[in-house]
This record gives C-alpha cells, structure tokens and sequence, in this order.
C-alpha cells in the first residue's frame, strides 16, 4: 500500500501529539518557575537552549536562585544528565 507524503505527515502529526502536549505542560511549568526565579524570557530561553534535559533545567533554576556556585551547577546538571550515557 503506497501512502502519500500528506499521509504520511499527517500521521507523524497524529502519532507524535501526545508527546508534544507532555513537553507543553513541561515547557509551561519551566517558564513559570523560571519567572519565579526572578529570570527574564531570554534568560529562560537560553537555560531550555543549552540544558539536554528539563530536570537539569529545573535543578539550575534552584540552585542559581538559592546562590549557589559555578561548580554546584556544574556538577549538578552532569550528574542529572548521565542518565543519556
């Protein structure tokens, strides 16, 4: 059976909707703790941009809020993202 690229696009769009609404609650969640945090959108966006997982996200968004040093940070967001090795 041959599909069409429209088929076929739209079933990714239909296959992948239901991680894409979980990242959304994710990346809403984020924006709210980072403006929390005291940080201001481009701060925000450069944090998702440069960090491989959002738990390592959240973990920097703590730690740089509660002052905590370069290598506390560093550490911390290695550690949260060896679990990818």
């Amino acid at each position: 059976m041959r599909h069409n690229n429209t088929q076929i696009f739209f079933k990714g769009i239909h296959d992948g909707l239901p991680i894409g609404l979980g990242y959304l609650a994710v990346s809403f969640t984020l924006g709210i703790a980072a403006k929390q945090a005291g940080f201001t959108p481009i701060q925000a966006m450069i944090l998702s941009l440069t960090n491989n997982a959002s738990a390592s996200e959240f973990s920097a968004l703590n730690l740089i809020s509660s002052g905590a040093g370069y290598a506390e940070l560093a550490l911390s967001t290695l550690i949260l993202n060896l679990r990818y090795l």
